[in-house]
């Protein structure tokens, strides 16, 4: 726990940074498809910060005023949080349409490929952290982390484009407003699920889900579980990977099975992964 707390308050220090070279940048560069992306990554270390505390606050024991625990509290407060980004997003994507746009200075690729650097070390840095010490908040960070990096890969394409024509700022912006609103609906459904699901271990459907899941070099099925909602099911994989799996090869595995059982089990509607080191 102490190591796994170190490690999170320097990501909570990177994180600050590169979100404010990015909208430090994007100001000074004329992007606001940067300025957008920045606050994705706001959005994200404000997750690692709540993932972290809740973590802390569902070991404690209930109360007076808590006579059943604690665990609730996180998954409401996720509740909120994902429902601000919701509206964080589509008030960027309103916004967006009233803004003035520039061309963007080409000299804003330098600081765009330092952030991805920056970001894949670290993603890396934190995956290799979070199998040692087997921390799901850590593995959970450090995919949170390779998809921003991903991202900022895809508006390299914007940016660039953005320095002859500036319309293509304005789509980089609404495309980074989609995603913070995808990530807070995410969040938003996850965490309603865990607060109404119950727990469903139809061996049928687990069967099913084992047939369709496809075992990669160094990533291994371990056990799964089921959350009913209503007339869908959640299912949480539970993986096993050896030491010289990288996250890349772990997000496309993921990605991957989550696409083939998805349309392969009918009632599976979501597919989330818990990752183990073998």
């Amino acid at each position: 726990m102490k190591e796994e707390r170190g490690i999170t308050s320097i990501d909570i220090f990177i994180s600050s940074l590169i979100s404010f070279v990015k909208i430090y940048c994007g100001t000074i560069f004329c992007s606001y498809t940067l300025i957008t992306s920045g606050y994705y990554t706001l959005c994200n270390l404000s997750s690692d910060i709540i993932s972290f505390n809740a973590s802390l606050v569902r070991g404690r024991r209930g109360s007076k005023k808590e006579p059943f625990g604690y665990g609730t509290i996180p998954m409401v407060l996720m509740i909120f949080f994902g429902l601000v980004l919701c509206f964080l997003g589509l008030f960027i994507i309103g916004k967006s349409f009233f803004v003035n746009y520039e061309l963007v200075n080409l000299k804003i690729v330098l600081p765009i490929i330092i952030i991805i650097v920056s970001l894949i070390i670290w993603s890396n840095k934190l995956f290799e952290g979070a199998k040692r010490i087997q921390s799901e908040l850590l593995m959970e960070i450090a995919h949170e982390n390779y998809y921003d990096f991903l991202l900022v890969f895809i508006l390299i394409f914007f940016v660039i484009l953005g320095a002859f024509i500036p319309v293509f700022d304005l789509l980089g912006t609404i495309f980074m407003a989609i995603m913070i609103f995808i990530k807070g609906l995410k969040i938003l459904i996850d965490n309603v699920i865990l607060l109404k699901g119950q727990n469903d271990q139809s061996k049928m459907i687990i069967k099913n889900i084992e047939n369709n899941l496809k075992e990669g070099d160094g990533i291994y099925y371990s056990n799964c579980s089921l959350i009913n909602v209503s007339n869908f099911y959640k299912v949480i994989i539970e993986i096993l990977v050896d030491e010289n799996v990288s996250i890349g090869d772990l997000i496309f595995f993921e990605e991957y099975s989550k696409g083939k059982i998805k349309s392969k089990v009918t009632k599976i509607k979501m597919v989330d992964f818990l990752i183990y080191r073998r």
